[in-house]
């Protein structure tokens, strides 16, 4: 079974889930990997992450906010490789790096739908593309690639908190309880039938990095389920209702709100 799996060259939870699906089928040779990634901040300027459209969508303090959480994220893997600490045993790594400790293949495309993209995508011939933590929405001719289904790994209890920033809305709305969720993908945002569910508390004491750590584990969990069965079991797939609240990206007053309560830049 071949599985490409797509998602931001830059994440700073993407590496835990894929670092869990490459343990578990290391010594498999049933399931078979290979990672596309897409810039974090897209240079087309129609993009849903290019710098425009995230400027006007969520405004400057959450740029800038992002950028100090990264320079905190790498400060804690430069410091994990100053103490000599194993690849296997760290626990801040990047997407590449998780790659290269598994021999995993490994590509960056700027658009996930281009020709060049989905030429490479048809030369892996993929059961399953599964998309984690995705900044690009798949279109039609992509969907189409993969033989047995495109599936969507989303961190939250779906259909709550569908759509951009779930993470963030969750700790604006002081929510009991967060998720993750994996479902068939189709050409709508987080409304495809739902295959799998894991719910899990939240905390006071929960930030952003740790609300997003306990989405990740849980999804990794889902997603070697799903993978051991290799299957989309249509008689248990549940539909959602499509009117179901979407939650847009972060408003800048809302945003300004949760990173004064909630330690957003923290790890």
């Amino acid at each position: 079974m071949k599985i490409v799996i797509a998602t931001p060259e830059i994440h700073f939870h993407s590496p835990i889930v894929l670092r869990d699906l490459f343990e578990r089928w290391k010594d498999d040779g049933t399931r078979k990997f290979s990672v596309v990634a897409t810039p974090k901040i897209s240079k087309n300027k129609k993009s849903s992450a290019s710098i425009g459209k995230i400027l006007k969508d969520t405004g400057f303090n959450y740029l800038a906010r992002m950028a100090l959480h990264k320079v905190r994220y790498d400060r804690a893997c430069k410091r994990e490789r100053k103490q000599n600490i194993p690849r296997e045993d760290r626990n801040y790594l990047g997407v590449q790096e998780v790659c290269s400790l598994y021999q995993v293949p490994f590509r960056v495309f700027e658009r996930i739908n281009s020709l060049e993209c989905r030429k490479y995508l048809k030369s892996e011939k993929p059961d399953f593309l599964i998309s984690m933590f995705f900044n690009q929405i798949l279109k039609k001719k992509a969907l189409r690639i993969p033989s047995k289904a495109g599936i969507n790994l989303h961190p939250s209890w779906l259909p709550e908190y569908k759509g951009m920033s779930p993470i963030l809305w969750m700790l604006a709305e002081d929510a009991k309880e967060g998720g993750a969720t994996i479902h068939v993908m189709n050409e709508k945002v987080d409304e495809g039938a739902l295959i799998g569910r894991k719910r899990f508390p939240i905390t006071p004491e929960d930030t952003f990095f740790s609300l997003y750590r306990k989405a990740s584990s849980a999804g990794a969990g889902l997603l070697n389920d799903f993978l051991e069965k290799g299957e989309v079991d249509e008689a248990s797939l549940i539909e959602t209702d499509p009117d179901s609240k979407y939650y847009a990206p972060m408003p800048k007053k809302v945003f300004a709100e949760v990173a004064r309560k909630r330690a957003i830049s923290r790890i």
